[in-house]
């Protein structure tokens, strides 16, 4: 009796332990299974979230890059010279006006352009500032000649391989279906995988010169800084480079000569004793009087002026507007939202991409 006595008060005092062991269990088992739902939760919760600060942060961006296209129509708007254009003007490449505008703490802004010079370097390089389409060939109002020569050129294609794409060109935009000797109709591409009609008007986009016949990824690249599909058809002499010049029916010579003069005493375009062309009427006799025009050279710079293929005043212009948010000012971007742009004279956008 004394043993189970003595049993029964052990039992009795360890009861209470007991029951806290339960309890304790029970709340360990809280805890784990509260621990797996935060985690689940956790997993839910954390894409969503970082969809909305991405979201947050694409607005942002979208608002920066809108305000530097707001900033490229405020320095159109701001033009000192409107009956002529050329590289020493502020929207033509003014690192300190359109590089790394800050906007706010975090945000930045920069409007630039890739620069295809007017040497023969061939090398392309960043300018920040805007570019004007009338530097380049519109290949909506280029003859055949123009497009030739550009293609053999630029694109140092084959003169088969220059006829092809010109003609094809011209087939694109005539009106009617009769395929030039060199060129394509609707027959031509209706037969290709995936065919299509040939449309008959004018080229909408750059990008839709991938479809002439003749067109190579390869070649496009090599001549899309050189073409537009804007403006009157005029190239603005002030502006163009070298490349462009001798599509025109320019000698060599006679385009360097024009870029000579324009760069004036310091041998660097775009700098404040760049001499300009002021009307395409004085040409003629400014450049005559500035540089020793052989016989040859004078016949070709009046067969451009009389064909009316020069003009001294740009009313197209193309920008890349980068909105970025940063950490810091030499951090890199945590965003970045980038709209390519056309603008005209009048501030009206033609053209708005996103990036």
């Amino acid at each position: 009796m004394r043993l189970w006595g003595r049993a029964r008060n052990r039992l009795q005092r360890a009861l209470p332990f007991d029951e806290h062991a339960s309890v304790l269990i029970a709340v360990l088992w809280c805890l784990f299974f509260l621990s797996v739902l935060a985690v689940a939760i956790y997993a839910y919760v954390a894409p969503q979230v970082g969809l909305a600060q991405r979201v947050k942060e694409r607005a942002q961006t979208y608002y920066l890059a809108e305000a530097g296209v707001k900033t490229a129509v405020f320095m159109l708007g701001d033009d000192q010279s409107p009956d002529y254009d050329a590289l020493n003007e502020t929207w033509a490449g003014d690192e300190e006006t359109f590089r790394d505008i800050r906007l706010g703490d975090q945000g930045y802004v920069s409007i630039k352009y890739e620069y295809a010079p007017s040497d023969d370097s061939g090398a392309s390089e960043t300018r920040y500032g805007l570019v004007d389409e009338e530097r380049k060939i519109n290949v909506n109002k280029a003859t055949v000649e123009i497009l030739q020569r550009l293609f053999e050129t630029v694109a140092q294609t084959t003169a088969q391989e220059a006829d092809d794409i010109a003609d094809s060109i011209l087939d694109w935009i005539d009106e009617d279906d009769e395929p030039r000797p060199n060129g394509a109709e609707s027959g031509y591409y209706k037969n290709l995988a995936g065919g299509y009609p040939c449309p008959n008007g004018k080229f909408e986009t750059l990008e839709e010169l991938l479809l002439v016949k003749g067109m190579t990824p390869e070649i496009f690249a090599k001549v899309k800084e050189h073409v537009t599909v804007y403006g009157a058809g005029q190239v603005n002499i002030n502006t163009s480079g070298k490349d462009v010049l001798e599509a025109l029916g320019m000698s060599g010579a006679l385009a360097e000569k024009v870029i000579q003069f324009r760069r004036g005493n310091d041998s660097l375009e775009g700098t404040k004793d760049d001499n300009i062309f002021e009307s395409a009427a004085t040409v003629a006799a400014t450049l005559t009087a500035a540089a020793a025009l052989s016989a040859e050279e004078a016949i070709e710079l009046n067969s451009v002026l009389a064909a009316q293929l020069i003009c001294v005043r740009s009313d197209y212009f193309h920008g890349e507007s980068s909105g970025e948010l940063r950490y810091d000012e030499e951090a890199g971007s945590l965003a970045l939202t980038k709209v390519v742009f056309i603008l005209d004279r009048d501030k009206h956008i033609r053209y708005w991409h996103e990036e």
